[in-house]
């Protein structure tokens, strides 16, 4: 209470020196006569005027009093206006980019009962610091995950939490070094490249065909490293067959190299089971790699890598100086999450979801007049497809249509490194919900439409 009462009394003269009621040279009341003004304690004003002192607002003369130390001030009041939220409206109408699922079948009100028995049953755990290489439990968990679903045979010390995919790539370049020579396909996700040009690494481009990475190509390179996606190319929806597989494999094991394996949606399979991994074929040389922000949310930033069983111990010797970025109450809810079966059920639902999406989207499109001019490209696997068109445009006069009527879309040639004319539409319909998955593709068709007739005139 004191405090309160001397700090009223440490305003109260600061605002008069503000505002010119109290000028240099004015004499304050006593201490006897303020306390009795403010009907408080001696104390309390000996306290308010101690902290005037301190701040050079007043001095003190002995045996006269205090008086009022400063000599020019700003006499206009200071106002701090009150912040203003600003709705930052999307500068599109549809987005045909988005590549994260919606979180319109997140179980919040599971997630929440599961983080509230955490914080009643596992404060220990929270309050312990985290292994470099992630929480034990979550890493128990995801191994159990990977051997039960994705034929895999791994223990929890081979399994690596990271803070996204990204976060994970850094990590694997700090572990192997700059000096190494890297190699992504092309075209591929372009956070990859970009991350690798950040980090200043030497890497190089190497080409697909239909079956995905083109080895001929891979052979002539010198490459340490190369990071692929297997079961669902993004963005041409390749998925790499057996053959190839073994191909690939042969080439690290002659070469001594490593494979990145991204498996970043083999979850949303829509057809049939999940396609095992190219790791389920040989722990030695791939290092597979999944994420969490797909299936559950783009903020959920938890993504894990796998490891050949020979590099862990250099890996954990070699980089345990960095802590876990993903806090333990996140992982510790994400393991009992999946342990409890949600995770599964979760999937199960949204599965179901983007079938009826996917669903409505090719009937839709079907029933176009320009339908039959297009070639689809669809996957049962990952939540977007190819539309390749036949009109004579180049993928730049392509997006620049899009972008004047409020379209977010991208060209193939967009995710390749030479950027040369593709006449392929990347459609992702991740951000779909069955309620405007009509207004989606109409809006498709009118825009197609519209570049067969720039292309004609």
């Amino acid at each position: 209470m004191k405090e309160i009462l001397y700090l009223k009394i440490y305003k109260e003269i600061v605002d008069k020196i503000h505002n010119g009621t109290l000028v240099y040279g004015d004499k304050l009341p006593s201490k006897r006569k303020m306390a009795k003004i403010h009907n408080v304690s001696i104390i309390t004003v000996e306290n308010a005027y101690n902290q005037l002192v301190s701040e050079g607002y007043i001095y003190s003369k002995e045996k006269s009093g205090f008086y009022i130390n400063v000599l020019e001030i700003e006499k206009k009041a200071v106002s701090i206006p009150e912040e203003k939220l600003v709705e930052i409206k999307p500068d599109y109408i549809f987005n045909f980019i988005n590549t994260y699922t919606g979180i319109e079948s997140f179980p919040f009100s599971v997630w929440q009962k599961i983080g509230r028995n955490i914080l009643t049953n596992d404060a220990e755990i929270l309050l312990n610091k985290c292994p470099s290489n992630g929480l034990l439990e979550l890493r128990q968990t995801i191994a159990s995950y990977v051997n039960e679903n994705l034929a895999m045979n791994v223990s929890s010390s081979q399994v690596i939490i990271g803070s996204g995919s990204e976060n994970l790539y850094s990590l694997l370049i700090n572990y192997f070094g700059r000096e190494k020579k890297y190699a992504v396909e092309d075209p591929s996700y372009l956070n990859i490249s970009k991350i690798y040009q950040l980090n200043d690494v030497n890497f190089d481009y190497i080409p697909l065909d239909d079956k995905g990475i083109n080895m001929n190509i891979l052979y002539q390179k010198e490459i340490d490293l190369v990071h692929v996606s297997t079961n669902h190319h993004y963005p041409t929806g390749i998925t790499m067959p057996i053959s190839r597989r073994y191909e690939l494999l042969k080439w690290a094991k002659e070469k001594n190299a490593f494979i990145i394996e991204d498996d970043y949606d083999v979850e949303l399979r829509l057809k049939g089971k999940l396609i095992n991994p190219l790791f389920s074929l040989d722990d030695n040389n791939v290092i597979y790699l999944n994420t969490f922000s797909v299936t559950l949310n783009p903020s959920f930033r938890i993504a894990y890598m796998i490891l050949p069983k020979r590099l862990v111990s250099s890996y954990i010797q070699k980089m345990s100086i960095l802590n876990c970025a993903v806090p333990v109450y996140d992982q510790l809810v994400l393991s009992k999450f999946i342990q409890s079966g949600s995770y599964e059920r979760h999937l199960n639902r949204k599965k179901k979801i983007y079938k009826d999406i996917r669903n409505i989207f090719l009937s839709e499109i079907k029933t176009a007049e320009i339908y039959e001019e297009l070639t689809i490209k669809e996957a049962d696997l990952g939540l977007q497809l190819l539309i390749k068109y036949p009109y004579n445009i180049s993928d730049k006069i392509v997006e620049k249509i899009a972008s004047e009527n409020k379209i977010k879309i991208y060209t193939l040639s967009h995710f390749l490194h030479d950027k040369l004319d593709t006449k392929t539409l990347v459609v992702s319909y991740a951000s779909f919900d069955p309620k405007n998955t009509e207004y989606g593709v109409n809006l498709l068709i009118n825009l197609l439409n519209k570049i067969k007739n720039y292309a004609s005139e």
